[in-house]
């Protein structure tokens, strides 16, 4: 009589690579988190990262037809003005789908492709999200807080976590085998 295994034996080794995936996952988030929090970051990569954030929303403003100008990290117009601070930036929901795209068990190659089609999708992303900011305050002030403090961190949270999704889906598809003619 052949012995089968039981049906959760093969479950050990799925289990073992979620184990892998979450603790690496972890590791990547506590670093982003630990580098946004350095000296450095706070002197050198943020006020680049908000100048050029606002730069690119500044410029979004204008081919939309508004009439802005920008200055250091800074968006304004007679009728209004904002300024991108912590947190207006896409360094989190970035450091969030790179940790996952890092943790995942993939090839390298895709996870170079996942990394860097995810940071444009996501500065992209961020930088329609502070023009419409800037639209929102300058057209319905009221609405400001609810758009910049609850509705955007969602929508960010929300699309970059869709956009690992996406991406893994497709980095665990395999080429089909194409038959050779004889």
């Amino acid at each position: 009589m052949k012995k089968s295994k039981p049906k959760h034996a093969s479950a050990k080794p799925a289990r073992k690579r979620a184990y892998k995936f979450v603790a690496i996952f972890a590791m990547g988030v506590v670093l982003v988190y630990a580098f946004l929090a350095t000296p450095w970051a706070g002197s050198v990569f943020n006020p680049w990262q908000f100048a050029w954030s606002a730069q690119a929303a500044g410029g979004l403003l204008q081919i939309l037809g508004k009439s802005v100008v920008t200055n250091g990290s800074n968006i304004s117009s007679p009728e209004y003005s904002i300024a991108v601070r912590n947190g207006c930036d896409a360094a989190e929901p970035i450091g969030l789908f790179l940790s996952a795209v890092v943790a995942f068990p993939v090839a390298f190659r895709k996870r170079l492709m996942g990394a860097v089609a995810g940071i444009v999708l996501l500065l992209a992303l961020n930088t329609a999200r502070i023009a419409s900011l800037y639209w929102v305050g300058a057209e319905i002030p009221g609405s400001f807080d609810f758009f910049h403090g609850t509705l955007w961190p969602i929508c960010i949270l929300l699309l970059a976590g869709g956009a690992w999704l996406f991406w893994a889906q497709w980095a665990l598809k395999r080429k089909a085998i194409q038959p050779t003619k004889a």
